[in-house]
């Protein structure tokens, strides 16, 4: 019998790819490309995928992939509450009645699981980015060189480069450097934070809440892998319908 968690080992694989991708986006590109790395040796300002948007669009998919592990271990194993269509009925009917009783056994044991699963925090983040507002609740503070602090978003771009504005109380050193070619303005990732429902940044990095998500994620299989093999032993599943 092929392994009816499979699928959601397969999603938490997206996930910690979608999140390697978002560390990646962060790093200049001339760390990472020689290319880009010889045109700013030349005086050309290289930006990084973060300020083209790819950050977000990781971070998206990140919160999509981690948050379906639950609905799909539900459709393999259980039942999921949320599906009462007209193909779920049919397939169904079509389950013999000691499965559907194994079903009815796990969905009952990992309920609980799933339920505090729902409630974490990048959980409800992900059912805001996708089905609320359309971008997720984070935002960029960086502090460029020159101090200016800068802040934007998913649609609140932040600008690719700074550079110091003149000041004419400042010494000539700094006046000369106001004078030079705009430099890259890079971030960190801890200039990155999820926003709370009162608009307030966490104290938490958000890569690092990223981590913690994902370690519940892989908790959350384990713990469905332990009530599957107590409820089924060695029988088997039916796999989800096509629909």
């Amino acid at each position: 019998m092929p392994d009816p968690l499979q699928s959601a080992e397969f999603k938490l694989w997206n996930a910690h790819l979608f999140l390697q991708e978002m560390g990646n986006d962060l790093m200049p590109q001339s760390l990472t490309s020689p290319m880009a790395a010889a045109m700013e040796s030349s005086g050309a300002i290289v930006g990084s995928p973060w300020q083209q948007g790819e950050f977000w669009a990781h971070l998206d998919a990140f919160l999509a992939m981690a948050r379906s592990v639950p609905d799909v271990i539900q459709w393999w194993c259980g039942f999921d509450p949320y599906m009462k269509s007209a193909d779920m009925k049919t397939w169904l009917s079509k389950i013999s009645s000691a499965e559907l009783n194994r079903r009815r056994q796990f969905q009952a044991k990992f309920e609980r699981h799933c339920g505090r699963f729902r409630k974490l925090p990048l959980s409800r983040a992900r059912r805001f980015s996708l089905h609320v507002r359309g971008t997720p609740a984070v935002s960029a503070k960086i502090t460029g060189r020159w101090g200016m602090v800068y802040t934007g978003g998913p649609t609140e771009p932040l600008p690719s480069t700074e550079f110091r504005q003149i000041v004419a109380r400042d010494d000539t050193a700094l006046q000369w450097a106001a004078t030079q070619s705009p430099t890259p303005l890079e971030a960190m990732p801890s200039d990155f934070r999820r926003m709370t429902a009162a608009n307030r940044r966490v104290r938490t990095p958000l890569l690092r809440e990223c981590q913690n998500y994902l370690r519940e994620t892989e908790k959350l299989i384990q713990r469905a892998r332990n009530i599957f093999q107590r409820v089924n032993g060695g029988s088997t599943v039916t796999p989800p319908p096509l629909i």
